[in-house]
């Protein structure tokens, strides 16, 4: 199951992402990566407990809501970038 990276975004220590405040950013100089899948689509709701793979790398799953998700990334990810969700 695969999804794309819609937009990377910066956000600041202290800032809440996703339903009921799913995830506090902890550190400076975060990017969470908007993933245009979620649960509404059949995605897991313990999905969110693991990690995708993007560009060959695990990120961490941080929110996941009904039509998208939110994926802590670094610089190298970017929009349109191929997410894979679950694999052999």
């Amino acid at each position: 199951v695969k999804g794309n990276v819609i937009q990377v975004r910066d956000v600041n220590k202290g800032d809440y992402c996703g339903y009921s405040f799913a995830f506090k950013v902890k550190n400076d100089h975060t990017q969470l990566a908007v993933v245009d899948i979620g649960y509404g689509d059949g995605i897991l709701k313990s999905r969110a407990k693991h990690e995708a793979i993007i560009n060959g790398k695990r990120y961490p799953i941080r929110a996941l809501m009904m039509s998208h998700m939110f994926i802590e990334v670094d610089d190298e990810v970017h929009a349109q970038d191929e997410v894979i969700l679950y694999n052999k």
